[in-house]
């Protein structure tokens, strides 16, 4: 398993995943028929389109190679200081296996300058409230609030810049290309890398090719 930037053909697996995520989740919260009615909203084509290209963002999956086990999106604010977790799903039959943390620690990671991370959770939804406080995440003084008829808990956590693990550029850096255009290195990693070269062209690239997918934030957890 492995964490990449989502892109355009990836929507329509995305689109399955959070309809059956939510339905496994919600129905016994909401009822069947409210949760298709917000999938059928909130997780569109159209819907999941625009975090393509949502500024200040990082839409990311889970890919095993052959399919996708899960997707995460979240965008930062208050001047890149904080950043909003928007989405964390990950598929039924493959929870508990890391994946939903391999995700986290990513988007984490994809936020250099920010000091918070911060996201909401249905009050209901223990499973995900137990996953993110074992992740370190605390409620905040918001604890509850209620938006559209939804009770929801507000959850961060603090993010140390001295205990993360250095971004490392791969070859392909150089090109300055999408990293899309390269289906073997699908490093969501080097996406990053690639941006930031582009940016600051004195970058220069830090790993040998035959090494560039050892990056900690992208080993297996079992």
């Amino acid at each position: 398993m492995f964490i990449r930037t989502a892109g355009e053909r990836d929507l329509e697996a995305i689109k399955a995943l959070l309809a059956e995520t939510w339905h496994a989740t919600y129905d016994a919260i909401y009822g069947q028929k409210r949760v298709n009615e917000i999938t059928a909203e909130w997780h569109s084509m159209a819907a999941l389109r625009t975090r393509l290209t949502h500024p200040h963002s990082e839409f990311l999956v889970a890919d095993d190679g052959k399919a996708i086990a899960g997707m995460a999106f979240a965008a930062s604010g208050d001047e890149g200081r904080v950043v909003w977790l928007r989405q964390l799903y990950v598929l039924p039959v493959q929870q508990r296996r890391g994946i939903g943390a391999m995700l986290l620690d990513e988007v984490s990671e994809s936020f250099p300058e920010a000091s918070l991370i911060r996201l909401e959770v249905e009050a209901e939804n223990l499973n995900a409230i137990g996953f993110y406080r074992a992740q370190g995440f605390i409620v905040s003084d918001a604890a509850e609030t209620t938006q559209d008829e939804v009770s929801v808990v507000v959850m961060e956590k603090a993010l140390a810049s001295d205990q993360r693990a250095p971004i490392l550029s791969c070859r392909w850096t150089a090109t300055l290309k999408p990293p899309r255009q390269f289906p073997h290195c699908r490093s969501a990693a080097c996406c990053r890398a690639m941006r930031q070269q582009a940016a600051a062209p004195r970058l220069k690239a830090a790993m040998a090719p035959a090494n560039r997918f050892r990056a900690p934030l992208h080993s297996p957890r079992f």
